[in-house]
C-alpha cells in the first residue's frame, strides 16, 4: 500500500531523506511505537482541536496527553476543544480517519506543534494509513510544515505515573481495550476491544 500521495510529493519534491515502514495494523501511538519498537514520545501524535471557532491540527508527542487548559494559554484562546470526526473528516478524505499525517499545511491547516517533539532527532508519524509509519528528522519537517510551536502537553515531573482507566470509566468504556490509551493518558480494562475517543487521532 502506498502512502498518502501528497505527502509523498511533498516529501520527494523536497528532496528529503525519510523512511517508510508496515507494520500490523494500529490505531493508536502507544501501539504504534510497541509495534515498530520506538519509544512513544518520537511518536507525532496528530490532536485535531478547535480554537476559537477556528479548526487547527495540534502536534504532540505519542505517550503524552493534551492540556486544553495549556492550549488556551498557549494560543492567547478563549476557547479550545477536541474537535468531533464529524468536523474534520472532509478535511482529510485521503486518509484513514485516525492516521493524518502531521502536515496540516496540505490540507489547510493552521499547525501547532509542542516542543518536546524537537527532542529527538527523528519523528516518526502515520502515513495516511493505519498500517504504515514515516520516519523523518524533526528539523526536516520543521522546515516543511513550518508549524507554531506551542506548549499543549503538560511538562512531567519525576515520579509522575500514568493514570490508569478509574474504575467509573471502566463500566463507562464497555468495549474498551487493553493497551489502548487516549490522548487524555487514561487506559480502559484489559481484554476488550479498543473505542478511539475524541482527541484520539495518532495515531
Amino acid at each position: 500500500m502506498p502512502i498518502l500521495k501528497k505527502l509523498k510529493e511533498a516529501l520527494d519534491e523536497a528532496k528529503v531523506s525519510y523512511e517508510v515502514y508496515n507494520h500490523a495494523l494500529a490505531y493508536t501511538a502507544q501501539e504504534i511505537a510497541a509495534r515498530q519498537h520506538f519509544s512513544g514520545k518520537e511518536m507525532a501524535k496528530v490532536v485535531m482541536l478547535e480554537v476559537d471557532g477556528a479548526l487547527v491540527m495540534g502536534v504532540i508527542p505519542g505517550s503524552r496527553k493534551v492540556s486544553l487548559d495549556l492550549v488556551r494559554a498557549s494560543l492567547g484562546a478563549n476557547k479550545a476543544r477536541l474537535a468531533t470526526e464529524d468536523e474534520f473528516i472532509s478535511r482529510f478524505p485521503d486518509c484513514e480517519i485516525g492516521a493524518m499525517p502531521p502536515f496540516g499545511n496540505l490540507f489547510g491547516l493552521k499547525v501547532y506543534v509542542d516542543p518536546a517533539l524537537e527532542q529527538d532527532e527523528y519523528i516518526y508519524f502515520n502515513a495516511g494509513n493505519h498500517t504504515q509509519t514515516v520516519r523523518l528528522k524533526y528539523v526536516d519537517f520543521a522546515r516543511l510544515v513550518k508549524p507554531q510551536l506551542a506548549r499543549l502537553v503538560a511538562e512531567r515531573h519525576r515520579g509522575d505515573r500514568r493514570q490508569t482507566c478509574p474504575r467509573a470509566l471502566r463500566r463507562a468504556w464497555g468495549s474498551a481495550g487493553a493497551g489502548h490509551e487516549d490522548s487524555f493518558g487514561y487506559r480502559p480494562c484489559a481484554g476488550r476491544r479498543p473505542t478511539r475517543l475524541p482527541g484520539d487521532f495518532a495515531v
